[in-house]
């Protein structure tokens, strides 16, 4: 419920605060540059305005009533300032005054978000709040926030002109097509390369290092189709590409799925699991008990 709310919030506040810039984008897709409801004319700026506001208002009530008046929730703890904190990032992706997207920030903090406090807040919200999670967790986040990071990037190429134009400075933007590409190879690299490496240093079970590996042609297809943006070292408009944005979402997808359906598959033959951590070892004034 919690990630659901979420998730509509940030869209619609999206939907308001990147109204100049949606205007402005002539190669709006499907997957990228906004909806068009605003652009369209299909809903108010003024409803979507007060739509987003009563979100950001539910979605908070909701986090601190179950916090404070429901002792069985899993708002507690540390549960309650990592909701906060994805609430919070959530909202200034775009809302002043941090406006996150506007200043190279925006891939970060949606690669923190998905990759790094809600996987988290998974795990610690199933001990009411206490800091223990699995170690399992460690090596998993780090290649889905790379994972993440990199899908950002080439979800913003097709928007670069009409962000340029309104200042919005996408961290895309600041680095280019052709250093995007890079980093995205990059990407693929560490996202082939660290699951072999991780099992190698017993930090990840291999059915799980196997499950990252076969999503990797994905990121790999996907790198080919943005090298395709260049020829004799110039952007060109090449057709092919216009579906990055969603191609790079599905391999995120593929991959979680893929990794989810061996986790549940372990647990249900009670196949042994890593080690779990406690707080108490590295984090002071915990309740969590061994």
């Amino acid at each position: 419920m919690f990630a659901w709310l979420i998730h509509i919030t940030t869209h619609i506040c999206n939907e308001y605060y990147d109204f100049e810039t949606d205007c402005l984008n002539s190669k709006r897709g499907q997957w990228s540059g906004g909806s068009g409801i605003l652009v369209n004319g299909l809903l108010s700026l003024s409803l979507v305005r007060n739509l987003a506001f009563g979100l950001f208002f539910v979605t908070t009530s909701f986090t601190l009533v179950s916090n404070f008046y429901d002792p069985l929730s899993p708002f507690h703890g540390y549960s309650l300032l990592i909701s906060i904190a994805i609430l919070n990032l959530s909202w200034f992706y775009t809302a002043p005054p941090f406006k996150f997207q506007y200043n190279g920030m925006g891939e970060l903090v949606v690669a923190s978000t998905m990759s790094i406090l809600l996987p988290t807040l998974s795990a610690i919200m199933q001990h009411q709040g206490k800091w223990i999670i699995n170690d399992n967790l460690l090596p998993i986040i780090s290649l889905l926030f790379v994972q993440n990071f990199v899908r950002m990037l080439v979800m913003n190429v097709h928007d670069i002109e009409s962000d340029a134009k309104c200042g919005k400075n996408t961290l895309t933007s600041l680095l280019g097509v052709r250093i995007t590409s890079i980093v995205y190879k990059t990407g693929q690299i560490f996202l082939t390369a660290m699951p072999l490496i991780y099992f190698a240093l017993n930090l990840l079970q291999f059915e799980i290092a196997f499950a990252f590996m076969l999503a990797t042609p994905m990121g790999w297809k996907n790198s080919l189709k943005l090298d395709k943006e260049f020829e004799n070292g110039k952007r060109k408009e090449v057709k092919c590409t216009k579906d990055l944005p969603f191609q790079a979402t599905m391999h995120v997808v593929f991959t979680v799925l893929v990794v989810t359906v061996v986790v549940l598959s372990r647990s249900l033959f009670n196949l042994p699991l890593a080690s779990t951590l406690h707080s108490e070892f590295w984090l002071p004034n915990s309740t969590a008990q061994i």
